[in-house]
């Protein structure tokens, strides 16, 4: 019944997506989300080959977590019969990252709104001015590997209290860039915390007592009792009533990180080249009817997206159904670590922070040498200070006299 259900609201939805007076074009990256949309597309194309995008490049995707997109993209373009158009995905960071800052008009520490961009620039040159995107899928259904982590937080209980001392022992000296020992590290971070405190946890990146190290004085001063997290806390008072922590965790995710982060860069750099982006996943029904959805369709056996799995297997190659959650992956640490240096050393100088006195000199300094010696992974940090200094750059119009 539920296959049946989510399978006909998600074909509604790409079907009044489609309405378009201009030419429609589909992201597709080849996991479950992007060729889902596509193979419901297909249904209603009447024939018509469908115009698909998709990225290929080095993105040095086994250290960083994440695994090349390319390969899956032309087997959902195959199966499916479109017309797959590949995008160049290589960045020169250097020259890109200051103009990505400048069309999001805010910080943004990431670098996936680029190869957003990247799509679109070529889907408008080929005469393509609405895309269809996967995005919110996995908000939606369940997609990111801390939906996975929260999913175990039952197994925590009956773990004995010594094992996680030795996990530690363990780690302490394994290599932090390492995408299974960052994981394993914040999965156990909060052992001893309320499931609460934990679901709340994983949405941490750098720990909150070092990011307050990070700023200068004056500021430490004003935020000194600011707790970000009390922030996710008051949203889940709005669900009280929901007692299964995966679906308070996807409610966080449909208030936070969807949209204040991947729907925010998706319009953003999709405007910038002159494409609407669409997401048919965030359709009111399909949503209102993912709310209802049992949790051992969103996520069995420690299988993520379990429902929408079931469907696509009606549509598409058990490769792509069966493949683990991706996502536009570039190489942030060897970025930071080798290419970015003498972009670093010159943005990130003493006279450069004391321009705005927004972060503190010395504790930035300590920050990148003890992510350069690999004490400590923190290039994603490194790379939001360089994003606000670069919007202060371009924004802020601030001098030393105060003009």
């Amino acid at each position: 019944m539920w296959i049946q259900t989510i399978d006909e609201k998600l074909e509604q939805a790409v079907k009044s997506q489609l309405l378009s007076d201009v030419p429609v074009g589909f992201f597709l990256s080849g996991g479950i989300d992007s060729s889902l949309i596509v193979a419901e597309a297909s249904k209603l194309s009447g024939g018509n080959k469908l115009d698909c995008f998709t990225i290929k490049g080095d993105t040095n995707a086994k250290n960083e977590g994440f695994v090349e997109d390319y390969k899956f993209a032309q087997k959902a373009a195959k199966h499916l019969n479109v017309n797959l158009h590949v995008v160049d995905g290589s960045i020169n960071i250097i020259n890109e990252f200051d103009k990505m800052i400048w069309h999001m008009d805010e910080p943004q520490a990431d670098i996936a709104p680029l190869y957003v961009y990247k799509v679109c620039q070529e889907a408008y040159q080929k005469g393509i001015k609405v895309m269809l995107s996967g995005a919110g899928g996995d908000d939606i259904f369940s997609g990111y590997r801390r939906h996975t982590a929260i999913n175990l937080d039952k197994y925590l209980k009956f773990t004995p209290p010594f094992v996680f001392p030795l996990l530690e022992k363990f780690l302490r000296n394994k290599d932090v860039n390492n995408p299974n020992i960052r994981r394993i590290n914040k999965f156990i971070k909060r052992n001893k915390a309320s499931s609460i405190d934990r679901l709340v946890g994983y949405f941490e990146w750098y720990p909150i007592a070092e990011n307050l190290e990070l700023f200068h004085s004056d500021i430490q001063n004003e935020i000194i009792n600011y707790k970000p997290e009390e922030y996710l806390y008051n949203l889940l008072d709005d669900v009280k009533e929901e007692h299964d922590l995966l679906n308070k965790m996807l409610y966080l995710e449909q208030k936070t990180f969807l949209v204040d982060h991947n729907l925010n860069y998706t319009d953003k750099m999709g405007m910038a080249a002159g494409v609407e982006i669409r997401v048919p996943f965030l359709d009111k029904d399909l949503v209102h009817a993912s709310t209802r959805l049992p949790k051992n369709l969103k996520i069995r056996n420690h299988h993520t997206k379990y429902i929408l799995r079931k469907i696509a297997a009606q549509h598409l190659p058990l490769s792509i159904v069966n493949r683990a959650k991706t996502g536009f992956g570039a190489p942030i640490r060897k970025w930071i670590s080798n290419d970015l240096t003498n972009m670093i050393n010159e943005r990130l100088c003493i006279e450069e922070l004391n321009k705005f006195n927004i972060f503190n000199s010395t504790a930035v300094e300590k920050l990148i040498a003890d992510n350069k010696q690999g004490k400590i992974d923190g290039a994603y940090t490194i790379l939001t200070i360089m994003a606000v200094q670069s919007w202060l750059n371009q924004f802020y119009k601030h001098d030393l006299n105060g003009n």
